[in-house]
């Protein structure tokens, strides 16, 4: 029996191939699944969605209305009829179809959303923040959106509805609902106290505890490490005001690394920042768990690293996409990172390849036309299980 001789199993990869842009495909199989159930909604409804892709509203908007007469009680297509009927310029129309969305009472959250925003351009503010705010106690995710919203119209100098936005805003982080982060509060807001809410819930909500990495062991002789991670060392007020903390950093006590998550760049203020480190990383194309092992197991060896690797090299390896079998996995091929090899030089580190075994890996890496090789002993694997378990991407080693 073929895999697509259900209408079920149509639909799916006409999901499928809408999703992965093929239209065509997508619209020839929604159309025969509505050919083998006509009274299918989700089908009429999905090929609204493609003409909307398409930019073309008028059709879409037929198809949306189609899945409302097979199916009135389906809320997707209240909803996505309304974003039709706005960009067909029907703002009355389209309000009345949001209104019918949340009448339905099921995914409310999308209606409440739209006709919120909907709202706030015709300059009706008051109901517009209760909308908005309804949405986002129904679907905290929204949170998200509404902060981009709030990011784009600030850059755009639109301070339109400024009270009603500052009085749904305080009255959310008051009961405890994630709004936006609390340097965009701080635009609408001069209460400490509300900021501080707001800060709360914003790191709770989008960096929740984590297990810490740090054990409580004993610390290794030798100098303190400490590193400071920066999203400003180029030709920014921080990275000026910075740079004369760095280089009066007592070198003689402290090991001092420094981690740069801009993109790269050759600003003038670079020629101070990166010799006032000890070890000078950008990172800016690395996960989290990366940063982790890079942090956790030390820097690589500027002088020697045209030569051996010694065993304080630490590869920092995405591991999102390595497979685990019977204790080895292997990564593919990617930039590691940009180290400073020479003042005012930087080379690219490629991982060619990774082996993870059960005391050991073996990392295989390129910088320019040299490959080299470095096997690092774990030698403490309680605390390498831990480093990589507290990471979301891989939860088995």
């Amino acid at each position: 029996m073929s895999s697509l001789s259900t209408p079920q199993s149509k639909f799916e990869q006409a999901l499928q191939s809408e999703f992965a842009g093929q239209y065509v495909e997508a619209e020839r199989l929604y159309q025969e699944v509505l050919a083998d159930v006509p009274n299918h909604a989700p089908s009429a409804d999905r090929l609204g969605l493609v003409a909307l892709a398409r930019r073309d509203p008028e059709t879409a908007l037929r198809w949306f209305e189609t899945a409302l007469g097979l199916d009135p009680a389906f809320p997707p297509a209240w909803v996505n009829a309304g974003i039709a009927l706005q960009q067909l310029a029907r703002l009355d129309d389209a309000e009345a179809m949001f209104a019918n969305a949340i009448a339905q009472g099921q995914n409310a959250a999308p209606a409440h959303y739209l006709l919120g925003k909907l709202l706030w351009d015709r300059g009706a503010y008051k109901e517009a923040c209760e909308h908005l705010s309804r949405a986002i106690i129904l679907a905290p995710e929204f949170a998200n959106e509404f902060q981009d919203e709030l990011f784009n119209r600030l850059n755009r100098f639109d301070w339109r509805g400024y009270k009603a936005i500052t009085g749904m805003m305080s009255d959310l982080i008051a009961a405890g609902r994630p709004v936006s982060s609390p340097l965009t509060f701080m635009y609408y807001s001069a209460s400490v106290a509300d900021i501080g809410s707001c800060a709360r819930t914003f790191a709770t909500r989008n960096h929740p505890q984590r297990t810490p990495l740090w054990n409580g062991e004993a610390r290794k002789p030798g100098k303190i490490r400490i590193g400071y991670l920066c999203a400003d060392y180029y030709d920014h007020p921080v990275a000026h005001l910075h740079v004369g903390v760095l280089e009066n950093h007592n070198h003689d006590e402290f090991e001092v690394f420094g981690f740069s998550s801009c993109p790269p760049m050759d600003d003038k203020i670079l020629q101070r920042i990166i010799p006032a480190f000890d070890h000078f990383f950008e990172v800016a194309n690395l996960t989290d768990l990366a940063m982790a092992l890079l942090e956790a197991w030390g820097a690589a060896d500027m002088a020697g690293l045209a030569g051996a690797l010694t065993e304080d090299v630490v590869f920092a390896s995405p591991f999102t996409e390595l497979l685990d079998a019977q204790g080895l996995a292997c990564g593919k091929p990617e930039v590691l990172q940009r180290l400073h090899l020479e003042r005012g030089r930087f080379a690219e580190i490629e991982i060619v390849d990774v082996l993870l075994g059960e005391g050991s890996l073996v990392v295989l890496l390129r910088a320019g036309e040299t490959e080299l090789s470095c096997l690092i002993e774990i030698d403490d694997q309680a605390r390498f299980r831990r480093l990589i378990a507290s990471q979301s991407e891989m939860t088995q080693v």
